[in-house]
Parts: structure tokens; C-alpha cells; sequence
């Protein structure tokens, strides 16, 4: 049975959301010992799964690419709000990779909560005007 935009959109949306759960989870222990890293890696993957998700409900295909910069330029012709977030949210592409593998890249805590900022405003923009059956708050 195939999919069609709206399932496979929500379903991008719920994967995102247990990234950003993740991160909001970890924070709140106010654990200084906590896993920054991991959490700046969690908000770029929360950020690319929303706009994955975004991309795949409006039918259009779906880049394989973890560049958040790219993907919100691809998003910003069908909603004018992605290209005014551009600038301050391509931070987020550094932690699909480099926070994995450079082994001198230690962002902070102040780093996971600006990034999970970015991934909020990215996720308000998209949901905001998609419809029930779409929006993974309204399970």
C-alpha cells in the first residue's frame, strides 16, 4: 500500500518530534555532565525531518541531503517565512556531521539550546498551517 503526501508527511513529523523530545528531556536535568553534542545533533536532525516532511507534503522529491540551508532554500519559494530563517538556522548543517566526527568540536549547552531554538521556529513555520490529520500534536 503506497503512501500518500499527508502519511508520509506525518510521518517525518513524529520522528522529528522524538528528536526534539531528546533534547528537551536532557536539558531539563540541568545535568552539566550532559551530552551537548548529542543534542546539537538531535535539533539539525529534528530541522531536517520537519522540512523532509514539509518538502514530502507538498509532493515535491525529497534531496538526500542533511544541508538545513539547502533544504530551507528548497522550502522557501512555497513559504516566503523559510527564506527570512536561512542565515541563523544554517548552523544547524555543522551538527549533522562535524559534531559526530570532529573529534575537537565540543559544542555547549549554550549551543544545544540555541539550536533547539532554530528547530522549534522551523517546526512552528511548518505546522502551523498544516492541517489535523498531518500535525503530530494532534494525535
Amino acid at each position: 500500500m503506497q503512501r500518500n503526501n499527508n502519511e508520509f508527511a506525518r510521518g517525518w513529523f513524529l520522528k522529528a518530534e522524538q528528536d526534539l523530545k531528546n533534547i528537551e528531556m536532557i536539558l531539563d536535568t540541568n545535568n552539566p555532565d550532559s551530552p551537548y553534542d548529542t543534542l546539537c545533533f538531535h535539533a539539525q536532525q529534528a530541522s531536517e525531518k520537519y522540512l523532509k516532511g514539509f518538502i514530502a507534503f507538498h509532493g515535491l522529491p525529497i534531496p538526500r541531503t542533511h544541508d538545513i540551508e539547502e533544504l530551507l532554500e528548497l522550502c522557501a519559494p512555497v513559504k516566503q517565512e523559510f527564506s527570512e530563517i536561512i542565515e541563523e538556522s544554517a548552523i544547524l548543517s555543522q551538527y549533522a556531521v562535524a559534531v559526530r566526527y570532529d573529534f575537537e568540536f565540543w559544542p555547549g549547552r549554550t549551543e544545544a539550546e540555541e539550536s533547539l531554538g532554530f528547530a522549534q521556529k522551523i517546526k512552528i513555520i511548518i505546522l502551523k498551517d498544516m492541517p489535523k490529520d498531518v500535525n503530530p500534536s494532534d494525535s
